[in-house]
């Protein structure tokens, strides 16, 4: 009876407040499967890396062959083409160079990080993949680190690239100011991802009576602002899931100083 009405409870708890739920309910069947977060790649600097996790390998406590799949896709969420890389270790740092040499013009995108094992090996297990990017402003920097943003981004093995399903829903509009206060010698570049079914719009105020920026992004698409000279917090006004962009830090002081953070 207990089981019952916490069952009861949760479905009306799921009516009453889903304009601000950040996901639709998982599906039934999703067993296998492999749930990224959203990453961001930067082609306007000098390199860009993902650290790849081997969640097999790390449930087992042994090695185990494994096929990571990076899926790339443009600043209006297209898609672009994917890089592969077969390791059985347990993290795999992957050098996303060949990209930038493919496309050299490319200054931003979208990727997805998906795990295939052999059929032999491969479990019924749902695999939620965070990971980390890393980015170098120079030859001369500092790696700078950074894990995914908000995804649910569900990819299966063999699936053509417009079949991807999008479990992060579109809520209620809300104002978001993080607590992060931008200096005035410091050059900022915010990045907002869209792992939303629908485009959605985000506002970048410097108070709520001034704004900055409005951007438009499509599903696993980006948009970006950049802020030089301002002194104070900002807020942002969305209704994407989780307002949270990706910043990155320049310090003109520093020409080499790159930091990256989520706020």
């Amino acid at each position: 009876m207990s089981s019952r009405l916490r069952t009861v409870k949760a479905t009306l708890g799921r009516i009453l407040y889903r304009g601000s739920l950040p996901y639709t309910a998982f599906p039934r069947g999703l067993g296998g499967a492999s749930i990224s977060d959203q990453f961001l790649y930067r082609g306007d600097i000098d390199a860009t890396r993902f650290v790849a996790e081997n969640t097999l390998a790390l449930l087992r406590g042994e090695p185990v062959e494994v096929r990571h799949r990076l899926r790339f896709f443009d600043v209006r969420g297209r898609h672009l083409r994917d890089l592969e890389v077969c390791t059985d270790r347990t993290f795999e740092t992957i050098d996303l160079s060949p990209l930038k040499e493919i496309s050299p013009q490319l200054e931003m995108a979208t990727f997805i990080h998906t795990s295939v094992y052999e059929a032999a090996s491969e479990p019924e297990l749902l695999r939620l993949h965070r990971g980390y990017c890393q980015y170098r402003k120079t030859p001369e920097s500092v790696w700078a680190s950074v894990h995914g943003n908000f995804g649910g981004i569900v990819a299966r093995p063999g699936e053509s690239p417009d079949q991807h399903q999008l479990l992060a829903r579109r809520r209620r509009a809300f104002l978001y100011t993080p607590q992060h206060r931008f200096e005035p010698n410091n050059r900022a570049t915010l990045y907002f991802m869209n792992a939303c079914r629908s485009a959605e719009t985000v506002e970048v105020l410097l108070t709520p009576a001034q704004p900055h920026a409005r951007l438009r992004i499509e599903p696993l698409g980006v948009g970006c602002c950049v802020l030089e000279g301002h002194s104070g917090y900002l807020s942002f006004r969305s209704h994407l899931p989780m307002c949270r962009p990706q910043v990155f830090i320049e310090d003109e002081r520093q020409p080499q100083h790159l930091d990256v953070f989520h706020t």
